[in-house]
C-alpha cells in the first residue's frame, strides 16, 4: 500500500510540475469523437439547432444537449482522456468544456497531457463515465437534480429517473454536494446509491442499494466496459507547431477485429 501511494504521489508532482507552464495558457473548447453510435440519437447547439452526429464525428462539444431515444446509444472519446456513454432513453447537456492545449511530445495513452474543465447535467437517462486519465489539475463534475458529483480517477454510471439520482460505483472514489453547500460525501467503489429530492434537500444519502439483480449486473459491466474500450480506442495527438488542441486518431489492435463480442454493440471501423 506504501509503495503505491508513493507511486501515486510521484505521478502527481510529475504532472503538477509538467503543466506548470499552462498556468497562463488560455483555455479553449475540448473536442470529442464519436466511436459509436446507434438507433435514434440526436445533437442540438446551444442555440437550439440539430445538428448531425456521425459515426467518427469530431466536433467541440460545449453547449451541446444529446438526446437518445428508446434504441439510442452513443460513446464518446473526449480530448481530455475521458471516454462517456449515453445509454437509451437519456438526455445530457455539456455545460462547459474547456482544456488547455498542448505540445506534439506530450500524447499519452494513460495520462491526460493537459489539464481541463468538464461540467455535464444529466436531465434523465443512464450516463457511463471513465475518467482514470484525468490530469490531477483537471474538473470532472455531474450535475444534477439532487446535487453535484465530483470524479477522480474513477468510473461507473450516473442515473436520473423519477426515484430521484442512483451512483454506481464500479472503482474509484467520487463525492457528492448536495444544493445548498451541504458537507460532501466520499463514495468508494465498489458501490450503489440514491440519493433522492427529499433526502438531497437534508443533505444526506438516501439509502445504500442492494446488490443489482443479475441482469442489471450484467447490463452495467458490460456498458461500463464498453465505455472504458472506447476511451483505448483513441489518442488524441497534437498538430504540432506549438500548443494545440488536440486531434483524435483511433487505435484498433488487429486483434480487437477477431475478439469475441463482449461489449453490447458491434464495432464499426
Amino acid at each position: 500500500m506504501a509503495a503505491r501511494l508513493q507511486k501515486h504521489l510521484l505521478r502527481c508532482l510529475f504532472f503538477m510540475g509538467s503543466l506548470s507552464g499552462f498556468a497562463g495558457t488560455e483555455m479553449r473548447p475540448g473536442v470529442a469523437i464519436i466511436t459509436t453510435s446507434s438507433g435514434e440519437v440526436e445533437f442540438f447547439e446551444s442555440s437550439g439547432e440539430k445538428t448531425a452526429a456521425g459515426l467518427h464525428q469530431i466536433r467541440e462539444m460545449e453547449g451541446v444537449t444529446i438526446r437518445t431515444g428508446a434504441d439510442g446509444l452513443l460513446f464518446l472519446a473526449l480530448s481530455n482522456g475521458t471516454a462517456l456513454a449515453l445509454d437509451a432513453n437519456s438526455e445530457l447537456h455539456i455545460e462547459s468544456y474547456t482544456q488547455g492545449p498542448f505540445e506534439s511530445g506530450r500524447e499519452s495513452l494513460e495520462f491526460e497531457p493537459s489539464h481541463s474543465d468538464l461540467i455535464l447535467d444529466l436531465k434523465i437517462g443512464s450516463l457511463y463515465y471513465e475518467s482514470r486519465r484525468l490530469s490531477p489539475l483537471s474538473t470532472f463534475v455531474a450535475r444534477l437534480p439532487t446535487g453535484e458529483l465530483h470524479a477522480q480517477k474513477a468510473w461507473g454510471r450516473l442515473a436520473q429517473d423519477g426515484a430521484g439520482t442512483h451512483v454506481t460505483l464500479a472503482e474509484g472514489i467520487v463525492t457528492f454536494t448536495y444544493p445548498g453547500n451541504f458537507d460532501e460525501e466520499f463514495i468508494s467503489g465498489p458501490d450503489r446509491r440514491r440519493i433522492s429530492k427529499l433526502s438531497a434537500a437534508n443533505g444526506r444519502i438516501a439509502e445504500t442499494v442492494a446488490p443489482a439483480n443479475d441482469s442489471f449486473r450484467e447490463r452495467t459491466n458490460k456498458m461500463i466496459a464498453a465505455t472504458q474500450h472506447a476511451n483505448r480506442r483513441v489518442v488524441f495527438r497534437s498538430k504540432g507547431g506549438g500548443p494545440s488542441i488536440p486531434q483524435p486518431i483511433l487505435v484498433s489492435r488487429p486483434d480487437d477485429q477477431s475478439a469475441p463480442p463482449s461489449r453490447p454493440y458491434r464495432y464499426i471501423d
